[in-house]
């Protein structure tokens, strides 16, 4: 899998033995990671349900609701991408809310 940034970003990453010493350094930090874990997977499997059995207009509005400030920011081909959509269906999604 790759990821590619179409912003600036900064990044953070840890390596399994650095986390492990903090484990064994904070030992409530493992919990805290769990619940962490725990709570992006249900995301995860909530987007992945969205993006297998929802229509393109539910996805677009899921896709505004969680992330207001990309819609104007992002070009419309990523977003397609993202909601497993494409790009001409994106469109025709706006075009048809813009006649309402």
């Amino acid at each position: 899998m790759g990821i590619k940034a179409i912003e600036r970003v900064k990044l953070w990453a840890i390596t399994k033995e650095n986390i492990q010493n903090i484990y064994m350094t904070v030992p409530q930090m493992e919990r805290v990671s769990r619940l962490v874990i725990e709570q992006h997977l249900i995301t995860y499997e909530k987007f992945l349900l969205l993006i297998r059995y929802c229509s393109s207009e539910e996805k677009l509005t899921w896709f505004e609701e969680t992330f207001p400030t990309l819609t104007n920011r992002i070009p419309q081909k990523y977003i397609a991408s993202y909601l497993n959509i494409r790009p001409e269906t994106l469109s025709r999604v706006r075009s048809k809310r813009a006649e309402r």
